[in-house]
């Protein structure tokens, strides 16, 4: 993924896990442009096609780094931005 939007606010990482696990949920707020934006240029999420479930998109991202898991999810109602990935 790129660097988060400048303009991005509100933002909270949290990390769960011990030596064996990993998982990482990054929050932000930033304008519908701007997300949409970081989402076109962002590596993992510039070919995908979200699912779309209500005012939420969803993005499976291709994990790397050894992660067994990847998304980010776009409310599009509150723009929130949820990234969230785990090791295992």
């Amino acid at each position: 993924m790129s660097p988060l939007p400048e303009t991005a606010t509100g933002l909270h990482v949290e990390t769960r896990g011990g030596p064996f696990t990993r998982e990482f949920t990054v929050r932000f707020n930033a304008p519908p442009n701007d997300v949409n934006s970081w989402l076109n240029g962002s590596p993992g999420t510039s070919n995908l096609k979200p699912v779309v479930n209500g005012n939420s998109r969803v993005y499976k991202v291709e994990p790397g780094n050894g992660a067994m898991h990847a998304e980010v999810t776009v409310d599009d109602d509150t723009n929130l931005v949820v990234i969230h990935t785990y090791w295992s």
